[in-house]
């Protein structure tokens, strides 16, 4: 790739000479320069002046020598610079590379680079509906901050409790801020909340927290986007991970071709078969650096606990058969031991920083979700819709596409006397 004249020198060179006014080359700067990098990467390192937005490098789908690379380049002409999403090992030849910068996480980002931005004013609050999406909003936040704005944060406020955004509310007309984040998974009802009791732009960022159909992040983001409360501008969810036993494909499908013919007429969006699961615990975005330790957790969890049968049994519909958003089919033989498993993984868990569970566990098998808010449904008589034997969880990693959202099993885990 053939390399440019040196944009810089040939500007300054022209206003000694006369033939351009500062004026001009001012303009010229904003416009940014261009710095070509190996074969790899174009780096424009006019943004930040063009746009106020610091850089961010994104990491995912590059190797480590070139998240080094990149960002020692950008060094040589700011002060800082953000990398989005790096691995343990990006992270390790970051530091080698660069020995005297100093470098500091924040959520599922780095920041490289001494000092602070200078203030710009601007004042934004950050709130996170639950603990499970701070990752996410701590990363909306560095990139915040490293425009010079102020940040205030609130977190664990959600609609499940809704009387606890009270305090912050009048914390935040004090603040005054210019702009609300707000990070929610789940229904994702946070943001529309906020957006109704303020009078500033909120930007409604889903989570991939949540359970079953939709629990990847697509009903926050659907929920969001369908906001009736003006102001409310959304972005991307981001992807997430959970464990779960997952049925035998003839099974799930039964399930789903008995569901379809019970519930002719109603106004539902069905999961695909091979997305059809049994969720024991969702956890939300899991850093590479934090993979190890989880695993050994459900090493021992999962050998603690021997394997047992399972049994479909009876649809049913949250919150209420009257008013039902989700339909699902239950277990009825080894739902005890489904309420043990996900009790022991909350406790073993607890520890490496994955929120308890809040609600009483219930296990099933989400089969749709309604398109109408208000929809009714009459479950028919429980009974056998098929059994299958759970001899082992999977650790799923949940990506959200044009399609919908795809699962891949990053690691399965024995139970106790099975291989």
């Amino acid at each position: 790739m053939p390399k440019p004249p040196d944009n810089l020198e040939e500007i300054l060179a022209a206003v000694a000479g006369g033939n351009l006014s500062p004026a001009e080359a001012a303009e010229r700067l904003r416009e940014g320069e261009v710095r070509y990098l190996d074969e790899f990467a174009v780096l424009d390192l006019g943004r930040a002046a063009r746009k106020g937005v610091p850089e961010i490098v994104y990491a995912p789908g590059k190797t480590p020598a070139q998240v080094a690379k990149i960002c020692a380049s950008i060094l040589d002409h700011a002060e800082r610079v953000v990398v989005s999403g790096p691995t343990p090992e990006q992270e390790r030849l970051l530091h080698e590379t660069l020995p005297g910068v100093p470098v500091r996480n924040a959520g599922k980002a780095l920041v490289a680079g001494p000092g602070e931005p200078a203030p710009t004013g601007g004042r934004v609050v950050a709130i996170s509906a639950g603990t499970s999406d701070l990752p996410v909003l701590e990363e909306a936040v560095v990139v915040v901050r490293e425009m010079g704005v102020a940040v205030k944060s609130f977190h664990d406020v959600g609609v499940a409790g809704i009387h606890r955004l009270a305090e912050p509310l009048r914390d935040l007309r004090s603040f005054d801020p210019d702009c609300v984040i707000v990070a929610a998974g789940m229904e994702g009802a946070l943001p529309s909340v906020v957006s109704s009791l303020v009078a500033v732009p909120v930007v409604g960022l889903p989570t991939s927290t949540g359970y079953g159909l939709g629990g990847d992040g697509t009903a926050a983001i659907l929920g969001m986007l369908q906001s009736c409360s003006p102001g409310l501008s959304v972005v991307n969810v981001d992807n997430g991970t959970f464990i779960a036993v997952f049925p035998p494909l003839e099974i799930r499908e039964e399930a789903l071709a008995r569901a379809r013919r019970l519930f002719v007429g109603e106004r539902v969006r069905w999961a695909r078969p091979e997305n059809v699961h049994l969720t024991l615990k969702f956890l939300g975005d899991v850093r590479e650096e934090g993979l190890d330790n989880l695993c050994a957790a459900l090493e021992k969890v999962c050998g603690s606990q021997a394997a047992f049968d399972a049994v479909l049994a009876g649809f049913g519909a949250f919150p209420s058969a009257r008013r039902a958003q989700i339909l699902w089919v239950g277990i009825g033989a080894g739902s005890s031991e489904l309420r043990s498993l996900a009790a022991n993984l909350d406790t073993a868990l607890a520890p490496l920083g994955f929120g308890r569970e809040k609600r009483p566990y219930i296990p099933h098998l989400t089969l749709a979700r309604t398109r109408s808010k208000a929809a009714s449904i009459k479950p028919p008589p429980e009974e056998n819709l098929g059994e299958f034997q759970v001899r082992h969880v999977e650790l799923t990693e949940s990506t959200l596409a044009p399609e919908g959202a795809t699962y891949r099993t990053v690691r399965a885990f024995a139970l106790k006397g099975e291989s």
